[in-house]
């Protein structure tokens, strides 16, 4: 399948109508606003804390059916938890996150990580407005074709490690200290070997060996998508990474191997 396939035919929407598009939803923290009594909030946090096992003195974020979001401070520095649930879903969704983290915490675009056992994730706080969708809202659309390109090149090395990354979309793109880090990787897997990089599920959202459907970067359909939220087609996203990688200094990482994947040869 070729990028045209998968939606990136001509121009993404108009990019002055990107003050008017949706954010995915942002981390805040959740306050009780109702005329709960002293008792009662102090039974609430300790049904949180047993279901969850969050420590008693954080910020309660939210919630899902695996885990729950808190913000914390240890030893001065300000981090996002994420706790989860002894179920096998959320069994899984922590070890997609421990593989991701042995296959790419040394690369510059993975979001570090201060701590990850079985039942916890500790990260660096980053503030709202550093969340890749937010912040491109003040950035021309070369600067926002350039996180494309940047996201295609980080995407290729997810495909030729053999992996997918299933969730890659900007509201789970972050910058640290001045670059994009990439966060969230409770549906990281391994893809179907032998497939075009145009055919991955982070381009098409589907691998043959799922029955689940991914979230596609570029996916015109998407509202929290590149294309969607930036005003970025694929298309473009994988010209401008090809003309970079061909423009890289000899032995750039993986610069071969990355453009004939982006001439569609099967890995």
């Amino acid at each position: 399948m070729s990028s045209r396939d998968s939606g990136g035919v001509g121009p993404a929407q108009d990019p002055s109508a990107l003050d008017e598009r949706p954010f995915a939803p942002l981390g805040r923290p959740e306050r009780d606003t109702g005329r709960r009594t002293a008792l009662s909030r102090l039974r609430g946090r300790m049904q949180v804390m047993r279901r969850y096992g969050v420590p008693f003195f954080c910020e309660f974020v939210g919630d899902r059916e695996t885990n729950a979001t808190v913000f914390l401070t240890r030893r001065g520095k300000r981090l996002v938890g994420k706790y989860f649930v002894d179920t096998p879903r959320a069994r899984a969704e922590v070890a997609a996150e421990r593989e991701s983290w042995a296959a790419f915490s040394t690369r510059p675009w993975r979001m570090p990580l201060v701590r990850i056992d079985e039942r916890r994730i500790l990260a660096p706080r980053i503030h709202d407005e550093n969340r890749l969708d937010v912040r491109a809202r003040a950035m021309s659309h070369d600067e926002r074709v350039g996180l494309g390109s940047w996201a295609v090149d980080v995407l290729l090395e997810i495909y030729l490690s053999g992996h997918l990354h299933g969730d890659f979309q900007p509201h789970n793109l972050w910058f640290l200290d001045g670059r994009p880090v990439v966060t969230d990787w409770a549906t990281f897997a391994r893809r179907t070997p032998g497939i075009s990089f145009f055919e991955s599920a982070d381009v098409t959202g589907y691998d043959p060996a799922y029955e689940r459907r991914f979230d596609p970067a570029f996916d015109p359909a998407d509202p929290w998508s590149f294309y969607c939220a930036l005003g970025v087609t694929l298309d473009e996203s994988v010209a401008r990474a090809r003309q970079e990688l061909r423009d890289a200094p000899d032995g750039h990482h993986d610069t071969a191997r990355k453009l004939a994947a982006l001439e569609g040869q099967p890995t």
